[in-house]
């Protein structure tokens, strides 16, 4: 889940469900936001296997924590196929409002959310 907001996380937030470990393009997914690049784009969180475990079944036996951080690539190619190398990489944490990037909401927030759907909702 990505929340983009106008002011350090604070006021005019934007909520974005997307994908991890799948190539989106932003124009498809949200049509006519400024907020996104035309460049497709790909987030990974790096112990991915451990936080699906973690996540689908908290119980005693599993010792993994969630995980802190995520990558994310941009990619030349527009069309949600992240062909070629990219162009791009960011190390993000999760849970803490990071920025500024570019207008009209240049402060955001990540977390992971549970399978959700791709709308995007005001905040």
């Amino acid at each position: 889940e990505t929340i983009m907001c106008a002011d350090r996380c604070q006021s005019d937030c934007r909520v974005y469900h997307t994908p991890t470990s799948r190539c989106y393009s932003p124009p498809v997914l949200f049509p006519n936001d400024p907020g996104w690049s035309i460049f497709d784009i790909l987030d990974e969180i790096p112990i991915l296997p451990a936080h699906r475990s973690w996540q689908a079944s908290p119980s005693p036996q599993h010792s993994s924590a969630p995980p802190t951080n995520f990558l994310r690539y941009i990619f030349s190619s527009t069309n949600g196929t992240c062909q070629g190398d990219a162009t791009d990489a960011f190390q993000l944490p999760l849970d803490e409002c990071v920025g500024p990037f570019g207008a009209p909401r240049p402060w955001g927030n990540f977390s992971l959310a549970p399978e959700a759907d791709l709308i995007t909702e005001e905040k």
